[in-house]
């Protein structure tokens, strides 16, 4: 169901997403690609012991057709701790081989994009434990609650402070940690003591990300408190003895949200009516900076307008451009200018992509789904409606006109009431779905 929310970054800045969870299964196919002609970015989450499937191929084929760039999400990551049972170097080279089967699909279809942790356009979640980080944010959390005795560049000796950003850039890869000169290296073996059968140096995803993690599991799930203590208190968090005398699995979601840190601004409201266990998986900053980083915004009409303008829309400068091959003589197009410059003024033409319609059990009408492309929509306008078949300048008589009801804004299962949305939003609309079949544009 779609959601608009508003969600914290890295640097505590807000940010309104709009968010819609579509489907990955092949049945709901039609509700992934209405999902995907709302959005001007997608966030792939891929369960990373199954890897890439054919439905999740399917998935990234049409976000490459349809020229929406997308971040990866390496869900699960919890299967390989406590299910698979394998070392951290397995798993280690388990996620490594996911990403890579992301990256291959690219190479397929002609893509030159390329998908990497170090590059922040891949994080790693798991649902089961409640949480999501990044490279970066992970960083983050070794600068607030650990005393970090390296400098992330190789070679380098002990310093008090660090650079969370270079250091994040030395989290992933071929990239060594030696605990004891304190230094990254791009090595495996000591310099000092490289000859057949030395000991190798553990790779640093291991060293300060994954090992971590399963030393937690492990605890947790062990029969010592007294070791999870000690392991809490190193990483600076506190439980009440009622806290850990919790089953083994709320008491490892509820160490893990005090080791990501706690709820952002909308979470904190989220928690106040669940359960901390069920409150949304803590780190979600890392991933809405990964977005934003990443993903286009509608407030930047030069990287989502083409997309729009030059793929999707069909209107008279196209059929003027398909008679004549004068460019001169193309008659100017007030919708494409205003879709072009994501435009809400008050003089700026209202047009809305409707994606689909859904339906609330305390309503007995069809709410439409759309996207605003241009203007700004209240109650009570008058709008031209033209279904899935309409053709410009061929179907005028199949125009018809509809009186916009009341709008809103979705929050799951329930919606907003609001006076006013404006372009580059999503909306829910009523009043007008006795004209709509499935898609229209308004």
């Amino acid at each position: 169901m779609p959601v608009s929310v508003v969600l914290e970054d890295m640097r505590s800045k807000s940010y309104v997403l709009n968010v819609i969870d579509t489907p990955g299964h092949t049945d709901f196919a039609d509700e992934m690609v209405a999902g995907v002609r709302l959005a001007d970015g997608a966030v792939l989450v891929v369960d990373v012991v199954e890897g890439v499937t054919l439905p999740t191929k399917r998935i990234i084929t049409h976000l490459v057709s349809e020229g929406v760039p997308f971040i990866v999400v390496m869900n699960k990551l919890d299967r390989l701790i406590t299910e698979l049972r394998i070392p951290p170097a397995d798993a280690y080279f388990k996620i490594r081989h996911s990403i890579e089967e992301v990256n291959q699909v690219l190479r397929e279809l002609g893509s030159s994009e390329r998908k990497s942790p170090e590059r922040g356009n891949v994080l790693f979640a798991s649902t089961a434990f409640g949480w999501c980080f990044s490279l970066a944010s992970f960083a983050r959390i070794y600068r607030e609650r650990m005393v970090v005795r390296v400098q992330p560049r190789h070679g380098a000796k002990a310093a008090p402070t660090f650079d969370p950003a270079r250091f994040a850039q030395c989290l992933w890869g071929n990239v060594y940690y030696d605990a004891d000169n304190h230094h990254f290296t791009k090595q495996p073996v000591r310099a000092a003591t490289a000859h057949a059968g030395a000991a190798k140096l553990p790779r640093s995803f291991l060293a300060f990300i994954l090992e971590p993690l399963y030393k937690i599991v492990a605890q947790t799930l062990g029969e010592n408190p007294r070791d999870l203590q000690t392991t809490l208190a190193q990483l600076n968090i506190r439980l009440r003895g009622d806290e850990l005398k919790q089953d083994a699995a709320p008491l490892m979601r509820l160490i893990f949200h005090r080791f990501f840190g706690g709820p952002t601004l909308f979470t904190k409201r989220v928690s106040q009516t669940v359960s901390e266990r069920q409150a949304i998986a803590c780190g979600v900053d890392g991933l809405v900076s990964a977005v934003v980083a990443h993903l286009p915004s509608p407030c930047d009409p030069s990287a989502v307008a083409p997309r729009w303008t030059d793929h999707l829309y069909t209107g008279p400068a196209m059929a003027a451009a398909a008679a004549s091959s004068d460019d001169a003589a193309m008659p100017a197009d007030p919708f494409r200018q205003a879709i072009a410059a994501c435009s809400h003024a008050d003089d700026a033409p209202v047009l809305i992509h409707v994606a689909k319609s859904v339906n609330f059990a305390s309503t007995r009408e069809f709410e439409v789904l759309g996207r605003v492309l241009s203007g700004t929509v209240r109650p009570g306008m008058r709008l031209s409606v033209m279904g899935e078949s309409y053709v410009p300048d061929e179907d005028e008589e199949e125009v018809q006109t509809v009186t916009v009801g009341d709008l809103a804004i979705f929050n799951t299962r329930y919606s907003l009431p609001v006076a006013e949305v404006t372009a580059g939003n999503w909306l829910l609309m009523r009043g007008v779905d006795g004209n709509i079949t499935k898609t229209a544009t308004l």
